[in-house]
């Protein structure tokens, strides 16, 4: 369900503490300059990620369900890099930030494989907007 690799039993207790919301296209999840709030797993539909350029909302990715989102905001502690925009009806699991601080805090081995599959899913998506950027295919590795 979740670009994260996590056990079954890890993502039950990180869904535990999460809220289900749906989103209409057009509503926004994330917006780019706010101060991080939560983690998102989308469990359904697509979104948009846009960046401001000069004053101009530019489509930079896309994503779609068991993808995380949020996760750099959290893990800096910095605003939001980017407007999540869902780009037609979409499902998502929101863990307050708050939440799963507190989760991870008490639950030193959750908190462990949860920030290692943070890291490799952004460092998997580092190259591939890496390889995009100089016209690499990333499929060879």
């Amino acid at each position: 369900m979740s670009s994260l690799d996590l056990t079954d039993e890890q993502m039950a207790r990180l869904l535990g503490h999460a809220e289900q919301r749906s989103y209409a296209p057009g509503e926004v999840l994330i917006e780019e300059g706010d101060e991080p709030r939560a983690i998102f797993f989308l469990r359904s539909g697509r979104v948009l990620i846009e960046r401001d350029h000069l004053g101009t909302r530019v489509p930079i990715d896309d994503m779609g369900p068991g993808e995380v989102l949020g996760e750099m905001s959290f893990v800096a502690g910095e605003p939001a890099s980017a407007t999540v925009v869902a780009d037609e009806p979409t499902d998502a699991d929101v863990i307050p930030a708050s939440d799963l601080d507190a989760l991870l805090q008490e639950d030193l081995i959750l908190a462990s494989n949860f920030y290692r599959s943070l890291a490799r899913t952004l460092a998997i998506r580092l190259r591939r907007s890496t390889d995009a950027r100089v016209g690499f295919d990333s499929s060879f590795g």
